[in-house]
């Protein structure tokens, strides 16, 4: 198999698993009422409604990147090119975003969800906005997953092109499984 066909099966896994993802948040979540989604477990756990605002804004962080990229004006960082300290920036992030990682990790500050309450549900705002990012990703099979791009949210961080799009792949499933962990404590409630 051909190192491009390789790239474009692997960049169709990720936009399936984000399909994937956005059949899950719209049957497990689309039908909640406003109050169930806004609901916080405590000061320190987000709600539902949190998580998918906070996905919402992240994931349009990227798209600037993805858009310089697919018409050529893509210009890396200049505080990125410090190889050690960018790319060790770069694995922290992977690691942290991953489902896997259990302890908790700060977002920047312009990611933090922009209200406590909504009064709506958010869930198929997320599941839209998925189907803009996943026409991102599908778009970049056309470029070298290795080439080395700087974090549109932390100008000190790179890393591949291809760990650019798994960081978003894990970082939706890992507040996937946030907002399922707060819907299953409700019936605790």
């Amino acid at each position: 198999m051909t190192k491009r066909l390789q790239t474009m099966d692997w960049i169709e896994e990720q936009a399936k698993a984000l399909e994937e993802m956005a059949v899950t948040i719209t049957a497990e979540f689309s039908g909640l009422p406003a109050e169930t989604v806004d609901y916080k477990p405590d000061a320190n756990t987000w709600s539902i409604n949190e998580c998918f605002d906070h996905l919402i804004q992240s994931n349009r962080e990227y798209y600037t990147l993805f858009d310089a990229l697919h018409d050529g004006t893509y210009r890396r960082g200049a505080l990125s090119r410090i190889p050690l300290l960018s790319r060790g920036l770069g694995r922290l992030v992977a690691r942290v975003v991953s489902p896997d990682y259990k302890g908790r990790s700060r977002t920047s500050h312009q990611l933090y969800p922009r209200q406590p309450r909504y009064g709506r549900n958010l869930a198929d705002d997320l599941v839209e906005e998925n189907q803009v990012l996943i026409a991102h990703i599908r778009r970049c099979g056309q470029y070298d997953l290795g080439r080395v791009v700087t974090s549109p949210i932390n100008g000190l961080v790179a890393y591949s092109l291809g760990d650019c799009i798994r960081i978003l792949v894990d970082h939706e499933a890992r507040h996937l499984g946030q907002a399922r962990s707060v819907k299953a404590g409700l019936s605790k409630v």
